[in-house]
């Protein structure tokens, strides 16, 4: 059997910890680097205590990878940060997430998952540990610049 040659793709690891900033310092931080510039999500911690976050950040071609474990968080997708129509798929190892989009709601517990699309409004709450899946849909955003439905 002949082996095709891999090819050498691109791949970007970033790793996140709230631990890294004062405790004064650490929600606003969290909320800019990793909120708005990469999740395109608001944030808010759910408790008064420390806001504790351990997150890394895989990027491939086509793919990001996000495996995140957090105190109690409130999140929320408003109109301003949707930059794209990709779909996310969040699986929940410990913990859960409960969230709202398209007038449904999901909770989902350890074990369980839950498919979102980028591309509308919502809001929920999480904590515990969870991996992402970020998928960019672009024959559709391709179609709805043409005008076209979905």
């Amino acid at each position: 059997m002949v082996k095709a040659p891999m090819p050498n793709l691109p791949v970007s690891t970033q790793r996140f910890s709230t631990s890294a900033w004062s405790p004064r310092e650490c929600v606003p931080a969290w909320r800019d680097l990793y909120g708005r510039t990469i999740a395109k999500l608001e944030f808010e911690p759910l408790s008064a205590d420390r806001l504790v976050v351990e997150a890394t950040l895989q990027k491939l071609p086509g793919l990001s990878i996000v495996s995140m474990a957090s105190t109690g968080l409130r999140f929320r997708k408003s109109p301003e940060l949707i930059d794209d129509d990709g779909l996310i798929l969040a699986i929940i190892d410990s913990g859960n997430w409960t969230g709202s989009q398209l007038g449904r709601e999901a909770r989902v517990e350890a074990g369980d998952a839950v498919l979102c699309t980028n591309a509308e409004v919502a809001c929920g709450v999480t904590f515990g540990r969870r991996i992402m899946f970020r998928v960019p849909a672009e024959r559709g955003g391709r179609r709805r610049a043409a005008g076209r439905s979905l």
